[in-house]
């Protein structure tokens, strides 16, 4: 794959189930001094998230269980990632909101009460709400509720539709910090 894409790239994002050859391109942006954007989804134990987990910047990992037990284990596993070098460790837990950490500062955010109609692409839409947010400059608290905001819009709607960001600030700024 031509990789020259990644010069004055702002981010890379990549998926786990990319596989192997992610290796190269996150190999390439880390050299390049790229941030990289890792979704573990819920393979944040695997060998592959293991090995190339600790060269990524941002790691998100998806934990869909609600509840103490989830909130608890959401905070074990950033305490992991961030061990193995993550600078900032992600954990969403559906409707149970998530929980953010670069070491320093840690938040954790509810989600709105929205009906769901479509949960697909709930995960994406956190992350490009989350990388949006980080482009701003904003706080990992600020960046924990936008992000929010925008995967829980994308689940009151059917399929993938466009999504306003006024909208989502406007509910961002009503999302409870736990």
């Amino acid at each position: 794959a031509d990789l020259s894409m990644l010069e004055g790239a702002r981010m890379l994002y990549v998926d786990w189930y990319d596989g192997e050859p992610i290796q190269r391109a996150i190999e390439e942006a880390v050299r390049l001094d790229v941030p990289v954007y890792f979704n573990a989804e819920s393979r944040y134990d695997d060998e592959l998230v293991r090995r190339l987990a600790p060269l990524a910047t941002f790691c998100q990992v998806s934990l869909d269980e609600p509840g103490v037990e989830a909130g608890e284990q959401a905070a074990r596993i950033a305490e992991s990632l961030l061990g193995r070098g993550i600078s900032t460790a992600i954990v969403t837990r559906g409707s149970g909101g998530c929980l953010i950490s670069n070491g320093s500062t840690t938040a954790q955010c509810g989600t709105p009460d929205l009906p769901v109609v479509d949960g697909s692409g709930a995960g994406s839409a956190f992350s490009a709400g989350f990388i949006f947010a980080h482009f701003q400059g904003w706080s990992i608290e600020k960046c924990a509720r936008f992000a929010t905001a925008t995967g829980s819009l994308k689940c009151a709607r059917m399929g993938f539709d466009h999504l306003d960001t006024p909208e989502i600030e406007h509910l961002a700024a009503s999302l409870a910090l736990t």
